[in-house]
């Protein structure tokens, strides 16, 4: 039994949001490649100009493709690890939990101060930044491909808990949830 050749080629065209590319070897064959087709994943997403090693494969058409892929070390060691720009989702969720407790303990504290009326509003308008600014983080995890974002419940429970206005406007400004009717639907409501 004959281990496969491992070939080498250059990124020669790399679409993030989809999670596929082209690579060209070293033989100038241009072959296509999915994220999901790594060895391992990799500890960065592929860009342009980079180097892989891979094996060829072919799909249900008879079509060449490159699998078992794995970033050319040379290529990983040239740039510095990025800082991680996107915010720690444990963080979130607490703050999100707190936010939660203090708003309906304050509610109830205005209730039985018998300043409801008059302090009801700013607790409605709170909860509609907040939850504008719980969007504007779940748009920035997604963004940056992470693969823990923050639950439809906490954003569903923000925009019934009053955050409705905010999460209508972040979901008219951000394009993130907007796709799947029931979520949006749900919010509203």
């Amino acid at each position: 039994m004959t281990l496969p050749l491992r070939l080498q080629g250059t990124v020669c065209y790399w679409r993030d949001d989809k999670g596929f590319g082209f690579v060209i070897t070293d033989h100038k064959e241009r072959l296509f490649f999915h994220i999901r087709d790594f060895k391992q994943a990799p500890a960065r997403r592929p860009q342009q100009g980079d180097r892989l090693s891979f094996e060829l494969g072919v799909d249900k058409q008879q079509r060449h493709y490159a699998q078992s892929l794995q970033l050319e070390e040379s290529t990983v060691a040239k740039i510095k690890p990025a800082k991680a720009t996107a915010p720690d989702v444990y963080q979130i969720q607490q703050q999100a939990w707190c936010f939660r407790y203090l708003f309906f303990a304050l509610l109830l504290l205005s209730l039985l101060a018998g300043s409801f009326a008059f302090i009801v509003p700013l607790f409605y308008l709170e909860a509609s930044l907040f939850t504008y600014w719980l969007y504007q983080i779940d748009k920035k995890l997604a963004a940056s491909g992470h693969s823990s974002r923050l639950p439809e419940e906490s954003l569903q429970m923000f925009s019934l808990i009053g955050g409705w206005p905010g999460a209508l406007i972040a979901q008219n400004g951000c394009t993130i949830r907007c796709t799947r009717c029931l979520f949006s639907a749900s919010s509203v409501l």
